[in-house]
C-alpha cells in the first residue's frame, strides 16, 4: 500500500474532466449516428422498426449514459473542491 492517504485533488479534477469529455463524446456519437440513419437510403418495414427502436430505446440509453458521465464528472469535481477547501483550513 502506498504512503498516501486521502485524495490527490489534481488527479480527481483531471478525472472529472475526462468523465465530462466522455459525456460529450457520447453526445457527438449519438448525433452522428442519428444523422447517418436519417441520410441512409432505406425504405420499408425493417427501417421503420429499426428507426423506432433507435429513436426510443437506443437514443434513450445513449442519453442516459451521457448524463451519467456528466453527473459523475460533477461529483468528482465537487469532491475535489471540498477536499481542497478542507485542506486549506
Amino acid at each position: 500500500m502506498s504512503g498516501m492517504f486521502g485524495m490527490n485533488i489534481e488527479q480527481i479534477r483531471a478525472l472529472s474532466g475526462q468523465l465530462d469529455s466522455a459525456g460529450h463524446e457520447v453526445e457527438t456519437i449519438l448525433s452522428n449516428l442519428t444523422k447517418g440513419l436519417a441520410t441512409t437510403p432505406w425504405v420499408g418495414k425493417d427501417r421503420d422498426r429499426f428507426e423506432h427502436e433507435w429513436q426510443t430505446a437506443h437514443t434513450t440509453g445513449l442519453r442516459n449514459a451521457s448524463q451519467a458521465l456528466h453527473h459523475a464528472a460533477q461529483g468528482a469535481k465537487q469532491s475535489a473542491d471540498e477536499q481542497h477547501r478542507a485542506s486549506d483550513r
